[in-house]
């Protein structure tokens, strides 16, 4: 089993064993349930492979939140949007919070991007220990002018009494970039450490001028401008059923509507591909049909199901079980995107 020293070392390991930074919130439940804490100490740790294990495990729980695939594409901007950039980029650099840490810990020197990263992994490896935050319930009976006083006596008790409460443990992140890299890296920080000035620095620019806070980090080290896109465009799979699927377009006020509708139909021809309309759905009777194929999937025959839907809709009689196998499956598919398993295990071809 690896030596760890610290939780850096098990952050940077299991970053590395599942190819990316771990969720927040997961990474947060690891460490409330101590086994960052004991992995360090080696006191009855658990392994990384059981730790990597137990994250892909809550990962899964978490699904319809962490684990739905996005997918997030930026329309360049445009000359107005340029020199938006630029002079966000100016009034941010004017900071007296930026202009003090570029003078402290830069000696007034911008760095490239390749420096930046360097800059930012050396003094993370130099910081120590994370700082760990705990979030502790004051008890109502507790005097509101005295927390403090209550904090103080309850620190005294015993780790046994300790154990017991529902204490919350949290660590602070920073955000930052890698020059080819199309994710966010994140490292935990030390409390008023080098890094966690710079957190603090990059999560105020992020909320003042609606960049990322990876892009507002590279920015404070290396003065590079963050083009401020004209729209963002996230595409969310929320089911199995491609129909679900939805678009969110974020889009400056000061984009015409001629063009969010052309950002729009772009977004949604890559989402469905060719094809991916078919005006013929919007007729009444093939949406119904789509339901009564649902509903009459319980492993009869397609001959069977025509005959019902021959009883119940004499206008729309069909006399041919593989014309009504190739309608009722068409429709299915156009309403929910999904591909239409029928018969008795749902994943045999039609039957006649």
């Amino acid at each position: 089993m690896p030596n760890y020293r610290n939780a850096d070392d098990v952050y940077t390991d299991l970053s590395r064993r599942i190819n990316r930074e771990p969720d927040p919130k997961i990474w947060d439940h690891l460490v409330r349930k101590r086994y960052i804490t004991e992995m360090v100490a080696e006191e009855d740790a658990i392994t990384m492979e059981e730790l990597v294990a137990e994250y892909r495990g809550l990962e899964q729980l978490r699904g319809n939140d962490s684990h739905r695939p996005r997918i997030e594409r930026e329309v360049p901007p445009d000359k107005r949007g340029e020199a938006l950039s630029r002079i966000l980029a100016i009034e941010a650099a004017q900071g007296p919070d930026v202009q003090r840490f570029r003078k402290r810990l830069l000696d007034d020197k911008l760095l490239t991007w390749e420096e930046a990263v360097s800059w930012i992994e050396e003094q993370h490896r130099t910081a120590g220990r994370p700082t760990m935050y705990a979030v502790v319930p004051v008890p109502e009976e507790a005097n509101e002018d005295e927390p403090f006083a209550w904090l103080k006596q309850a620190a005294q008790k015993s780790l046994k009494e300790k154990s017991t409460w529902p204490v919350a443990y949290k660590v602070k992140t920073i955000d930052y970039a890698r020059p080819g890299d199309s994710w966010v890296h994140r490292l935990p920080v030390s409390i008023g450490s080098p890094l966690d000035q710079l957190r603090v620095i990059s999560e105020r620019l992020a909320k003042a001028y609606h960049w990322p806070p990876a892009a507002a980090t590279v920015f404070v080290l290396t003065g590079a401008e963050y083009l401020i896109p004209r729209a963002r465009i996230t595409t969310t799979i929320k089911s199995p059923f491609s129909a679900l699927r939805t678009i969110s377009i974020e889009v400056l006020a000061s984009v015409p509507v001629r063009e969010v509708t052309e950002i729009y139909a772009d977004a949604r021809r890559r989402l469905l591909g060719p094809g991916g309309r078919d005006p013929a759905i919007t007729k009444e009777w093939r949406a119904e049909l789509a339901v009564f194929v649902a509903e009459h999937n319980d492993g009869r025959s397609w001959r069977e199901a025509m005959k019902i839907w021959n009883e119940k809709h004499p206008e729309r009689r069909c006399d041919n079980p593989s014309t009504f196998a190739r309608d009722g499956r068409q429709a299915y598919e156009k309403i929910t995107g999904s591909r239409l398993f029928w018969g008795k295990d749902k994943n045999s071809p039609a039957s006649g």
